[in-house]
């Protein structure tokens, strides 16, 4: 029998989800700043994640279970702001270990990872384990988690051993280069 709705537990849900996006549109709209002193602030804070505010007025007005495709949006904006993390790791090393820390503080802050709430790590992993390589550094640094914290239970511990194998091999090519 299927588990009954519980709106305020998909609440809590989203505004836990939230905080991360919150916590990451301030850094983002803080790193724009500094880039673009120059631009209006309201056009910066347009250029970034709607506030968390705008998300629940959305959540509370929907009937029903239907509220469910708010969280499930958030969940897609997480996905989006990794993208664009990783993209502007790509940018430079400075910008790498910018993203890197952003990304440390995150978790700490916040509760959390980023990677692992965006869907990101899970796909990632199963595409690696089942190619047997990891043949990216955007691979590479998605699953680096694993590499934190093992015990994450997003994978069996045979696939972590493995992952983490793959991870080390994906160094080692790296060092050679």
């Amino acid at each position: 029998m299927p588990k009954s709705f519980d709106r305020e537990e998909a609440r809590r849900d989203l505004e836990r989800l939230l905080k991360g996006l919150t916590y990451y549109r301030e850094w983002r709209i803080l790193m724009l700043r500094e880039a673009h002193p120059e631009v209006l602030e309201e056009e910066i804070e347009n250029q970034v994640v709607m506030p968390a505010a705008v998300w629940l007025a959305v959540f509370d007005s929907a009937k029903g279970s239907r509220c469910t495709q708010v969280t499930d949006e958030v969940r897609q904006w997480h996905s989006h702001t990794l993208a664009e993390l990783f993209q502007i790791g790509r940018s430079s090393s400075e910008a790498r270990v910018a993203v890197d820390n952003f990304l440390l503080r995150f978790q700490a802050e916040v509760g959390y990872s980023l990677q692992s709430e965006s869907g990101a790590v899970l796909k990632v992993g199963k595409a690696v384990l089942e190619s047997g390589r990891i043949t990216t550094e955007k691979q590479y640094y998605m699953l680096k988690e694993i590499d934190v914290d093992p015990s994450s239970g997003i994978f069996t511990a045979d696939e972590v051993s493995k992952m983490l194998t793959l991870l080390r091999s994906f160094e080692e090519r790296q060092q050679q280069r």
